[in-house]
């Protein structure tokens, strides 16, 4: 359909132009056509919000010595909020691994997958770490604040299921998490700038041109 090859080159060309825009921020783009920074040059170009603009050029800067991460976002090849999945753990010796990740996973998936690597490195550093914080899990006591300790033991003498509280709470906080992670990848993947084939040729031409 029409719609969705029209909605796949719109992705595209997002993606395209964030990975342009460290380069038009060191050139100092914006100020050639009159704007006086790269969020408005961004925004009024792009329909690029100033949180993604910065994450680019976070990004840029991040893979200053990793050649294969910083070809991969100046290339547009791999979608910036995958590249910012693996930021965390990318080293100059396991770079080819996570770009090739990075290209074969969901973004779920990759997500994951750092939280795994994570959670072994810590691990393998600090093997005691992690079994004082078990240690603490199979134990009785919880480090509570003196408030909140009163606050929920007056809830439990009233017969209320604090635990069951607890558990709500909680889920409600996992919920909120995901939901915001979930938001900020649709905006990167579904953002469709009007008339936004002409503006990023336009953009590519000045920043490539003589």
């Amino acid at each position: 359909m029409k719609c969705v090859r029209v909605g796949s080159t719109a992705k595209t060309a997002v993606r395209e132009f964030l990975a342009l825009l460290p380069e038009a921020e060191d050139r100092q783009i914006y100020l050639e056509h009159g704007m006086s920074s790269i969020f408005e040059f961004a925004a009024k170009l792009g329909g690029v919000s100033k949180q993604h603009v910065l994450l680019a050029l976070r990004l840029d800067k991040r893979f200053e010595n990793l050649p294969q991460l910083k070809q991969a976002l100046l290339s547009a090849e791999v979608p910036v909020h995958k590249l910012a999945r693996v930021a965390s753990v990318v080293t100059k010796d396991n770079q080819e691994f996570w770009l090739a990740q990075s290209k074969l996973l969901t973004q779920q998936a990759l997500e994951t997958l750092v939280r795994d690597t994570k959670s072994m490195r810590t691990h393998v550093s600090n093997p005691n770490k992690m079994t004082e914080i078990q240690k603490v899990a199979q134990s009785d006591e919880l480090q509570l604040a003196p408030d909140v300790r009163q606050e929920l033991l007056e809830m439990q003498n009233k017969g209320l299921d604090v635990s069951q509280l607890l558990r709500e709470l909680l889920q409600e906080r996992k919920q909120k998490i995901q939901q915001e992670n979930q938001q900020i990848a649709q905006e990167l993947e579904e953002k469709e700038p009007s008339n936004f084939s002409s503006i990023f040729n336009g953009v590519r031409l000045t920043l490539y041109s003589p």
